[in-house]
This record gives C-alpha cells, structure tokens and sequence, in this order.
C-alpha cells in the first residue's frame, strides 16, 4: 500500500456524524472459506434435513430478534426482520436449495451459499438501487442459516468495542448486533441509502459511511481514522492540525445534536425572524415514521420507486393509491411533496421494456420516459388526485429540462382531472437538476408553480462529474461557485417562488448559511438530518 501524508477517501454519508478510532477489519462467513466435501445420494436427504432445521432455528432467532428491536428500538424497524422470515416462508426457496443438493451432491453450508449468492447476485446486478438493496437481505439469511449449521455463534462477537468497523457489507441483523458493541462509526463498501441496514444505522445514531470501494484493501487493521459521517470523507494519516480541526467540528456537532434533540419540534426561526421550513426526504413507512419522530415540518420529496422496485409486474393504480395511502400514515396532518417517478436507462425497472441507451448519464429518465410512457405516468397521477382529498399532496415532475416538458404534464393533469371530477388539481412543481433547467427557470415558471432543486443531479451535470465514481469525487464539489451561482440564479429568476433544496447539500450544516443568504427558505434532509439542520438554523 502505498502510504500518503493527509489522505482522505471519499464516499457518502449513510448515516451522519464525526467520529475518531481505530479501524477493524471485519470479514463475514460468507467471505471465509470453510470445508466443502462430497456426500452420496443416500446422503442427501439426511443433508436437506440438516437444511431445514437451520431454517428452524434461524426462524426462531428472528422471532426473538424482532420482538426485542421492537422492545428497545423501534416497532417500524422490527418490520426487516418480520420480512426476513416471510423469506424464509417462501416455499420456492427450499426447492431451489433441494434441487441443488440432489444436483451437486455436497454439504449443506455450501448448497445455502450457493443458492442465496445466487439470489443476491440476481438482485444485486440490477440497474436500480432499492432493488440492489434488498440483497443485503437475501445476505444477511444465507449468513443466518450457515452459522446455525456450523454451529457457530456471530462472528461479530469478536469484534472489539470503540473501534470503527470496515466491511465490505453490513446486514440488517449486523448493525442490530452491533448495538451491544460499542461500535463507534462503519465504513462499508455496499451500502445504500434507503437499504434496510442504512434505516437501522440511522436510526441507532451510528456513524456511517458507503461507497469506498476496495474499502478492506484501503485501510490497514489498527489504523487510526477520523470519520465525517456528513460529508463521506474518511481521513488517513492525518496531522496534528487537522486532527484538532476535525476534534472541533466532532465538539460543535455534538453540542448541536443534543440541543436540536430536546428541540427538533420547535420552528426552525433565524437569528433575523426569518422562518425556515426543515422537510424530509423519504421513500418508505419506515422513514416516514423517522421524519414524524424528528421534527418534520412536512414531507419535501417523497420517492415513489419502491413501489414500483419492490415487485415483478406494474402495480396497477388501486395498488399504488393503497400502498401510498399507508406509506404516507405517519404523516398525513403533514404537507407532502410527491416526486413522479423517476426512472429511466440509469435506473431500470426490469418490466418495463424500453430500448437500451448506451450513454446512460444523458438518456431518457424522470420526465423524459414518463411522456413517452404515458398510461405509466396517468396510473401516477390518477392515484395521486384520489388522495389529494386525504394528504396535503403537492406533485413534482423529475427531471424536467424544457418548459414543453412541464406544460405536457401539467395538460394530462388537468385532463385526468377532469375525468375523475376533481375540481381543483394539486400544485405542481419542477425539479430543477441541469444547467438548462436553471438558466430557463422563468420560462419553466410558466407550468410551475414550486421549485425544487436537487443538488445531487444538478453538481454532476454542471461539474461533469458522476457521484458515484471513485475516480471523479475530487470534482464531484456540490458547494462549487458554478453549481452555487446556478442557484442563485434560479432564486434571481423567480424571486416570488417557493424554492426547495432537497440534494445532500441542504443536509450539510456548513453550506446552510451560504443557502440562507441566497434566500433559501425551504430545505428537505435525511430525517436523522432534521433536528440539527433546525439548529443550525436557529443559531444563523
């Protein structure tokens, strides 16, 4: 390895916070290598007995495991694990893993192996995040089942407290786990956002960091490392200067958090009087329950693709009115911002088959795929006008780059409408994510009658950089003069307008101030963001 003097590593903040330790390498059981041997035929029936105790066992351990995340966490986040043993409820699953012992004809631990890698691997592999997420799952189960066969305990009853924890994945049942342990932070290769693992950190106040890749091969055992949970960085031998830096940030941070706690349901009022809205971003029940529990002042974007990633055909609209009516419970005396669906050639959907883009960065997603797939974004929309007499719903367009874009929508709305004897539609708003968005935010204004706009998408388009590639995070600079100047002049272009800024900046504390004086009034975070994003406002 070759060492350097302040190097840093850069990733995402999963979940935030700043933390200093030691680093521990941790590999799981599905990393190590155990004893693979050949069985008979006669032999194998004896084998898928040993099988399907396991999947006994590891049913029961569930059971205890949910009844006590429910007792000392949380009800919603109990939910994983419920799902979890519906998993293993799956009658199809203890099939595939028979037909694979009578093909192979060797031990057990190796057939649940390679069957669940299998599963993972398939779900994995796929285009879009929410779909790759659930493969933690399939993981966290093939590693359940094979320590009851081996008879071993977690392997993470070794790991030391107060260190932080590198890994290339984390489990849902890991980060449970790993509430004994003191664990200070995690740096994890494979971790995403809304990944069941990421919920569970977040909710447990851990430090998290993903997306390193190579993480293991990076650091060294031992090593010592300062984690900013914030911005994703990981600094590696780092000076004196820079560690009370960091020690600083990690003192005002914490002082922040415990006075945002007590107050995270008070208004978020400047210095000056000036009363800014503090929203969350969410895609599920169980954040929307975090956003109620943090001090929501309402929902800013609510992600509608997990319910569509989390199925094999297209729900139909009564299925998407039903499952957006009970995913938006915990909040409905809040106001709500629901973004359409916003997938495209980069973020697939395995059942809907659109031709292949080969430049995935400039191809058709958000808005661009839905008016080529009208009854796509009709079934949308339609849903969204039946609880719009239930919720406070404003509706969002993805992705939008001309005001043609913008006027089509807002056209099928009020058509659909219409249909449905709906009088008044629910204000529609644009997302504002290219250079040409903001430079015609005026014209947009047209069809518009709210802004959002995402950082994230906007940084890489203006600095040419994609944020999920290791080798362009020096450029990926959401608080760089170029993407900054763009917003001012989005709010210079519709001065009158309501203004939301959902990308990761508007949960970074240090670019709060800067976004304040632009006129930034409305902000939606991560709901474990909310409470000190409050406080940082207060105190500007």
């Amino acid at each position: 390895m070759i060492m350097k003097k302040n190097r840093q590593l850069i990733g995402r903040g999963i979940s935030p916070g700043y933390v200093s330790g030691n680093a521990y390498i941790y590999k799981d059981i599905l990393e190590r290598d155990y004893n693979l041997y050949p069985i008979s035929e006669q032999e194998t029936e004896k084998e898928y007995k040993r099988i399907s105790q396991a999947f006994k066992k590891t049913h029961h351990d569930l059971t205890i495991l949910t009844r006590s995340v429910e007792r000392e966490l949380d009800k919603d986040l109990a939910d994983i694990f419920r799902s979890h043993k519906m998993i293993l409820k799956n009658p199809s699953l203890l099939k595939d893993i028979k037909v694979e012992l009578e093909k192979e004809c060797v031990n057990a631990e190796h057939i649940i192996k390679t069957v669940f890698t299998r599963y993972q691997y398939n779900l994995s592999s796929l285009e879009h995040s929410f779909l790759r997420e659930r493969a933690d799952d399939i993981a966290d189960l093939a590693k359940r089942l094979i320590q009851s066969l081996l008879g071993v305990e977690n392997l993470l009853e070794t790991v030391p407290p107060d260190i932080i924890l590198i890994a290339k994945r984390l489990s849902p049942s890991d980060i449970v786990f790993l509430r004994k342990k003191s664990i200070l932070g995690i740096v994890v290769e494979f971790c995403g956002t809304d990944s069941h693992s990421a919920i569970l950190a977040r909710g447990m106040g851990i430090p998290v960091i993903s997306g390193i890749t190579n993480v293991l091969e990076q650091i060294e055992n031992g090593e010592e490392l300062l984690l900013d949970g914030i911005t994703g960085r990981v600094i590696l031998q780092h000076d004196e200067k820079q560690k009370e830096d960091f020690n600083q940030h990690n003192r005002e941070y914490n002082k922040v958090l415990v006075d945002a706690k007590k107050a995270c349901r008070d208004p978020a009022i400047t210095r000056d009087g000036m009363h800014i809205s503090v929203m969350a971003n969410i895609c599920c029940y169980e954040d929307a329950h975090l956003a109620r529990k943090n001090g929501a002042d309402g929902i800013g974007l609510y992600r509608l693709e997990q319910l569509y990633l989390d199925q094999k055909t297209l729900p139909t609209e009564h299925e998407l009115t039903k499952k957006l009516r009970l995913s938006l419970k915990p909040v409905e005396n809040l106001p709500i911002t629901v973004r359409l669906l916003d997938v495209g050639a980069d973020k697939a959907i395995p059942y809907l088959n659109y031709a292949h883009e080969y430049n995935l960065l400039f191809s058709r997603r958000g808005v661009r795929l839905l008016l080529d797939y009208r009854e796509l974004m009709s079934s949308q929309i339609n849903a969204l006008l039946k609880l719009s007499g239930e919720f406070s719903l404003r509706i969002i367009v993805p992705m939008v780059t001309l005001a043609e874009d913008m006027k089509q929508v807002r056209e099928m709305t009020e058509i659909l409408a219409k249909q449905l004897g709906i009088n008044k539609i629910p204000p529609l708003g644009a997302m504002i994510e290219t250079p040409a968005a903001a430079l015609c935010a005026a014209e947009i204004a047209q069809y518009a009658e709210f802004f959002s706009i995402g950082t994230n998408d906007l940084t890489q388009y203006v600095m040419a950089a994609g944020r999920e590639e290791e080798f362009m995070s020096q450029y990926y600079i959401q608080n760089h003069p170029a993407v900054l100047e763009l917003m001012r002049q989005v709010c210079q272009a519709v001065p009158d307008y309501e203004i939301e800024i959902c990308g990761e900046l508007a949960g970074n504390p240090n670019a709060i101030p800067g976004l304040l004086k632009m006129g930034i009034k409305h902000l939606s975070v991560f709901p474990l963001c909310i409470p000190v994003i409050k406080e940082v406002i207060r105190n500007s």
